[in-house]
This record gives structure tokens, C-alpha cells and sequence, in this order.
């Protein structure tokens, strides 16, 4: 204990400095331009291919008023169910993994036998029989 640590080594001189091809603004340029290239590309390639895009037509399939009535459309319905059906599939796994996490602050949740099988379904009998029940110790 009684070793003095070595003394510590300045850092290593930046080689980018100095050299203005290697500066981080020509980096943002070339990245720039190389960014203005490719969308140019996809611009007129898109033009050459002759399709046009009925933009009219959109508002139809997002909403639509009816009689002074306001309607989603089929699209804004898709998307209220996915995000339903997501929501309720999130549920599931943070009620499962919430579950050991609260039986471990209060022994006597009703998660008793969900901690001993989530973590032995994860296959970590280390960790899945900490009394020692399952297996012998060694």
C-alpha cells in the first residue's frame, strides 16, 4: 500500500489538429454534400419514373366530415387499434417482470410462485433457488 501511483500521462497530441482535411467542420461538409447528393439522386429518379402522387386523395383515408360529423378514416382507425393492441401487449411482460420485483419488497404478494418460475424459465437456477431447496449446496 505504501506504492505511489505513477504519475498519470498527458493525453495524446490531437493529429486531426493542424490538417484542415481533417477538421471536424470539412467532416459536417463532406457529410453534407454527400447527404445532398443522395436525396438529389432519389429527387430525379423519382421525377424520371413518371408517377405522380394523388396527394388529393390522402385526407380521405385520415379523416372525413360527414354532415358536419367527424370521422376518422380507415388509416386513423388502424392506427388507433395498433397502438390498443400494443398497449395491451406491453401488460403482460411489466406485470410479470413487476411481479418478483414487488414479492421481493413484500414476501406475501400473490407473485410468490411467478418469481421462483420466471427465473427458473430464464434458466438461472443459481439465482432461482437462493434457500438452497432445489439443490444441494456445494
Amino acid at each position: 500500500m505504501g506504492r505511489a501511483l505513477p504519475a498519470s500521462r498527458p493525453p495524446p497530441p490531437d493529429v486531426r489538429r493542424g490538417r484542415w482535411w481533417n477538421a471536424p467542420w470539412f467532416d459536417a461538409l463532406q457529410f453534407t454534400v454527400f447527404v445532398g447528393a443522395l436525396l438529389g439522386l432519389v429527387v430525379s429518379g423519382a421525377l424520371r419514373m413518371g408517377y405522380n402522387w394523388q396527394w388529393y386523395r390522402i385526407p380521405e383515408y385520415l379523416f372525413q366530415v360527414v354532415e358536419g360529423e367527424f370521422l376518422w378514416g380507415p388509416l386513423m382507425r388502424g392506427l388507433t387499434v395498433t397502438l390498443a393492441l400494443t398497449a395491451w401487449s406491453v401488460l403482460p411482460p411489466v406485470s410479470a417482470t413487476a411481479q418478483p420485483k414487488l414479492r421481493r419488497v413484500d414476501p406475501e404478494h400473490p407473485a410468490a410462485g411467478l418469481h421462483l418460475h420466471l427465473l427458473l424459465l430464464h434458466q438461472q437456477p443459481d439465482h432461482a433457488d437462493p434457500g438452497g431447496v432445489l439443490h444441494e449446496p456445494r
